[in-house]
């Protein structure tokens, strides 16, 4: 994540194509993932520490 926004994300938006947003606790992808493909973050929210874009 970038500097500032570590465990700061509430909500996420798919974006063009992309299928889904995966979001990690940990950094480097680690820890629990939640397969976040709506706005809402769920048990995840401010807790996100990495994510990807597929």
């Amino acid at each position: 994540m970038p500097s500032g926004w570590n465990d700061e994300v509430s909500s996420s938006q798919r974006y063009d194509s992309c299928t889904h947003n995966p979001h990690y606790e940990n950094n480097n992808f680690g820890g629990a993932i939640y397969p976040c493909t709506c706005s809402s973050m769920g048990v995840m929210n401010d807790k996100t520490s990495s994510e990807k874009w597929s």
